[in-house]
């Protein structure tokens, strides 16, 4: 039971590092149709690295807090609907 734990993890994980990364790289495509010749190839790759770095941060740092499945848990919540649901019993 350990290993499917573990893998829901890694994969919540890697949900986690997306995000950041998603922004960066819309960045990183602005940049480089904005930017003409090899700087704007150099600048949006350094966007996509920093995006990384930044998502990889966040995961581990959410991992070794509280657990990526708790802190995606809570995101995913939806207090409002308890509340419905209370006032129906």
């Amino acid at each position: 039971m350990k290993v499917l734990e573990f893998l829901i993890d890694v994969f919540s994980w890697l949900k986690i590092v997306a995000s950041p990364f998603l922004i960066a790289a819309i960045i990183a495509i602005t940049i480089y149709l904005n930017v003409a010749g090899i700087l704007g190839l150099v600048l949006s790759v350094s966007m996509l690295l920093v995006g990384i770095v930044v998502g990889v941060i966040l995961a581990t740092r959410i991992w070794k807090t509280q657990g990526t499945t708790t802190f995606l848990a809570r995101i995913h919540a939806t207090p409002e609907l308890d509340k419905v649901n209370q006032e129906k019993k």
